[in-house]
């Protein structure tokens, strides 16, 4: 998937993930929210969040509580 992204897509995706809005992400790039949107839609922004956010929290459980998932170690 990343592979396949313009370097418009890879610029709007790296600002989305700094967790920017798609009206500061248009501003920042100098385009209009609609050309934003697009760009990120059409790189899978949604499917990227949510794999990331998911990684993110196995992360954050295993480090808060690391012996739920050692059990018959």
């Amino acid at each position: 998937m990343v592979q396949r992204w313009t370097p418009e897509q890879t610029e709007a995706m790296s600002l989305f993930l700094d967790d920017k809005t798609q009206g500061e992400i248009s501003k920042e790039l100098n385009i209009r929210q609609p050309a934003v949107q697009t760009r990120l839609q059409t790189a899978g922004h949604f499917a990227l969040k949510e794999t990331l956010d998911y990684f993110s929290r196995i992360i954050n459980e295993r480090i808060i509580n690391p012996n739920i998932y050692n059990r018959g170690i």
